[in-house]
């Protein structure tokens, strides 16, 4: 029996096309992004740890 606009087989080959494109994804930080992120606690820490030792020499 012939189904119309149907092709067997055709759902399972979408599913494999997905399931490999989230594997071959590829993962993690460009060195540029942990430059910044690096950079940027680094600011927060010069602006911090004064204060912090500051508020606790006048206590």
């Amino acid at each position: 029996m012939i189904q119309r606009g149907v092709k067997k087989g055709r759902k399972k080959h979408k599913t494999l096309n997905k399931m490999n494109f989230k594997s071959n994804k590829n993962s993690g930080f460009t060195l540029t992004e942990i430059v910044l992120v690096v950079a940027g606690i680094g600011l927060l820490a010069a602006i911090a740890i004064p204060n912090f030792v500051k508020a606790r020499t006048t206590r």
